[in-house]
């Protein structure tokens, strides 16, 4: 009678255990589901935030995705495509500075917001294969570009040319480098004292984004005498965009290394 009622014990505990065993899994497994779904939905929240990043990457016009129909699609959109794959949508409104002229097929890298798809309430962008839209806001680098580069090319003189007086200059730049159809130039001499200033003059209709022709003639009297020392016929010719705005950002300018004759 003793062993039965002992066994009896034993047998209920056994089951009162293996029930608070279960009941201790099932909690754990419960706490353990909620900080997975927490993290998962503040990993997703993150992810959804417009964030700041610098992206380097081919200049590309960004594919639709496979099931769009491509009826009614307009021109190329452009973007970037980094090493990954991803492709950006960009936007270059919010740059303060000139941006070089960026072609299909450029190594571009820039500062700026990217805004996920996620946020982007506009269905248009839902056909394109985005990450996001990339709005560069500053150091816009095109590989093997620069800024004046793409904004100016002088003819006349060439870096390291020799130069008398007058001199005559040509080339062409970009209308916006003008301003009331000319822009100023300074030469200076190897200190850095200016010698003479002058406008180059447009050739043309300069209130456009394409290169326009120019031309200036600068008249000076050359610093260099017989017998000075060689590093005082060096001089700098020095072409700046006009600038009525006065804002330092507007500023650029083409400088090139020049020799006065002796």
């Amino acid at each position: 009678m003793f062993m039965k009622f002992r066994s009896h014990n034993a047998t209920v505990v056994a089951v009162v255990l293996g029930i608070a065993l279960v009941v201790g899994l099932l909690t754990l497994g419960f706490f353990a589901l909620n900080a997975y779904i927490y993290d998962e939905k503040q990993a997703t929240n993150e992810t959804m935030e417009p964030y700041r990043a610098t992206l380097t990457g081919e200049y590309v016009c960004i594919p639709l995705k496979n099931d769009v129909d491509v009826v009614g699609i307009g021109e190329c959109v452009y973007g970037i495509q980094i090493d990954d794959g991803s492709y950006y949508a960009i936007d270059f409104m919010l740059v303060s500075q000139s941006v070089p002229v960026i072609e299909l097929g450029d190594i571009i890298t820039a500062n700026g917001l990217v805004t996920p798809i996620e946020r982007l309430s506009a269905d248009t962008w839902q056909r394109y294969n985005v990450v996001g839209i990339f709005s560069a806001t500053d150091s816009v680098v095109v590989e093997g570009k620069t800024v004046t580069d793409e904004l100016l090319v002088l003819d006349q003189p060439q870096p390291d040319d020799t130069i008398t007086s007058p001199l005559t200059i040509t080339g062409e730049a970009r209308g916006y480098w003008f301003f009331e159809a000319s822009f100023p130039v300074v030469l200076t001499d190897w200190d850095g004292r200016i010698i003479a200033e002058t406008y180059a003059q447009a050739q043309g209709d300069w209130m456009t984004e394409d290169f326009v022709p120019f031309t200036s003639t600068v008249t000076f009297e050359s610093p260099y005498k017989a017998g000075d020392p060689e590093f005082m016929r060096r001089g700098t010719l020095i072409l700046q965009k006009d600038n009525p705005s006065g804002l330092p950002e507007n500023d650029a300018a083409h400088e090139i290394t020049v020799w006065f004759a002796e």
